[in-house]
């Protein structure tokens, strides 16, 4: 593993509304799918090997978005590029240029998957495209201990389908909240939610049921989960009965470039 450079400060990515236009996360999901290519070596491409390397993370997608800026969406095969040297921040350019805030989320959402799928917590460097820099920066051609050669590619294509989710999502009703905007995940396993998720529980005799923002998740003996569910009369543990690994939930996330009513509680 690459030892992270340092960088200077912490540096939120902008929030939706508070500079420049509306987060195109469109943009965000053609960006990450092109890096995704770039990431790929030229032998894995189908082109001739001669000088072949596989590109860090954090050079395709800035890779990626300098074509976007040159105006191709086309993932072209590029020469070796030397690295940033040690020590130089992170640009930051133009806070009001709408491309250079694609840019940074492309990077979180890129940071959100590997530190994920590396059991660090998805939101461990929070919005914070400094910190996530650095965590591309220090998990270049297999990202770490996770292994396999088209891991990068694979990660960054599924940063590419949340920036996708992320662009379609919809107000979903949350009890106690209202209006909240979130993508759905589907039916997926309680190890796949994250804090703030929104749950579908069922009515019993003692909830009315409905849409429920997670609290977090418990594990009880045995190794059943639990979810502790933000109800109207305090911290609800759900399912009433531990439940076997089998356990699936229809669950929506909410979406990461907004604040959200419980956000003002």
């Amino acid at each position: 593993m690459t030892r992270p450079a340092r960088h200077g400060p912490a540096r939120p990515v902008p929030a939706a509304g508070t500079v420049g236009s509306e987060v195109d996360f469109t943009a965000v999901e053609r960006l990450l799918d092109n890096a995704a290519v770039l990431v790929r070596t030229r032998g894995e491409r189908g082109e001739p090997p001669a000088g072949d390397h596989r590109p860090r993370i954090r050079e395709a997608i800035s890779r990626a978005a300098h074509l976007a800026r040159a105006g191709t969406d086309t993932a072209q095969p590029t020469g070796r590029r030397r690295s940033r040297a040690p020590g130089r921040r992170v640009p930051t350019g133009d806070p009001d240029d709408p491309s250079l805030g694609v840019r940074d989320w492309a990077m979180v959402l890129a940071a959100m998957e590997i530190n994920a799928a590396l059991g660090r917590g998805r939101h461990c460097d929070g919005h914070d495209v400094t910190a996530a820099a650095r965590t591309l920066a220090g998990y270049g051609l297999d990202v770490g201990t996770l292994g396999a050669v088209n891991t990068a590619a694979d990660l960054l294509a599924q940063a590419a389908r949340t920036a996708g989710r992320i662009a379609g999502a919809a107000p979903v009703p949350v009890h106690r909240y209202g209006q909240v905007i979130a993508y759905p995940l589907g039916a997926v396993q309680p190890a796949d939610l994250d804090t703030d998720d929104i749950i579908a529980v069922s009515a019993t005799p003692h909830t009315a049921g409905g849409n429920l923002r997670l609290l977090r998740a418990q594990t009880a003996a045995g190794g059943a989960r639990r979810l502790l569910l933000d109800a109207v009369d305090g911290p609800l543990s759900w399912p009433e009965q531990p439940t076997g690994p089998d356990l699936r939930v229809t669950a929506w996330r909410p979406v990461p470039h907004r604040r959200h009513p419980w956000h003002s509680h």
